[in-house]
């Protein structure tokens, strides 16, 4: 990389040109993960009401960002990961309450 103002180059990872001091800028994020498809998977096939709550999350994330507030776009995908995590689990809990009871009555049975 070089300077832009006195064009000498920078070593990599310095926070300043060693001939001018003009101050590197940090590296800009280019996007955030919005979590859309696994909110919209989780919707469908786990629990809708909590999916509904993270497809909303998932939805505002890019418009925020776009717009120019990257910490609402953090903080909306970070609330998007929660609740598709929790449809996730919330959605899973029954069939695992029903194999467990299936694998009650399958060893009752047979013993």
């Amino acid at each position: 990389m070089y300077c832009h103002q006195c064009g000498t180059a920078i070593p990599e990872g310095a926070g300043r040109c060693p001939s001018c001091g003009w101050r590197v800028p940090a590296p800009r994020r280019l996007s955030i993960p919005s979590y859309l498809v696994p909110a919209i998977l989780a919707t469908l096939f786990c629990c809708a009401p909590f999916g509904v709550a993270a497809v909303v999350y998932a939805a505002r994330v890019d418009p925020l960002f776009v717009g120019g507030d990257p910490a609402a776009a953090e903080e909306s995908a970070r609330k998007a990961r929660f609740w598709t995590w929790t449809a996730f689990g919330v959605g899973l809990l029954p069939w695992l309450f029903y194999g467990v009871v299936m694998a009650v009555a399958l060893v009752d049975e047979m013993g």
